[in-house]
């Protein structure tokens, strides 16, 4: 799924009754870490999210929302933890750039990057080991320690990633 495909979906279940309906029905408030952006737990409730392919939850009335919520099925980097990194909250001095979390009940996390309707899910396997005021490594880049430059690598990839995840789907 494309980040343009993301935010059309998005906007979709904005105005889904059933979407609303479902979601006031199962959505519970969830628990909050502290950290420097928002980090929520995944809820029992949360799961069942699943049937309309997120992870979690999310408000469609909220305006101040995200540009896309946690998809199931979108596509995501992995990443590991590495405190001698620059911060992933580093991020959030860029202009019109967001950051949130989310930590799965397996225990890994879920960290979403969106710049305007482009987002980038990270998925960090060792969620107990993520330190969301410290640093990642991104899998499969060369290793950096200018996170900035590596996430702009990757939101220039983004676009040729997912349209080749869509050729493979289609058998193409």
């Amino acid at each position: 799924m494309s980040s343009t495909e993301a935010a059309s979906a998005w906007k979709f279940l904005q105005r889904n009754p059933v979407y609303r309906e479902e979601r006031r029905t199962w959505a519970e408030l969830a628990p909050v870490e502290a950290a420097p952006f928002p980090l929520r737990r995944q809820t029992e409730g949360d799961l069942e999210a699943a049937s309309w392919g997120l992870l979690a939850w999310e408000d469609p009335l909220d305006e101040a929302g995200p540009a896309a919520p946690f998809w199931t099925d979108a596509p995501t980097l992995e990443a590991t933890p590495m405190p001698e990194t620059p911060t992933l909250a580093a991020l959030l001095d860029v202009p019109d750039v967001r950051l949130s979390g989310l930590r799965l009940r397996t225990g890994a996390v879920i960290v979403k990057v969106e710049r305007g309707e482009a987002t980038v899910q990270i998925r960090i396997a060792d969620g107990e080991g993520f330190d969301p005021g410290g640093g990642f490594n991104l899998l499969g880049l060369p290793t950096s320690r200018d996170l900035q430059e590596r996430l702009r690598r990757v939101a220039e990839l983004w676009p040729i990633g997912g349209a080749e995840m869509k050729k493979e789907a289609a058998g193409g």
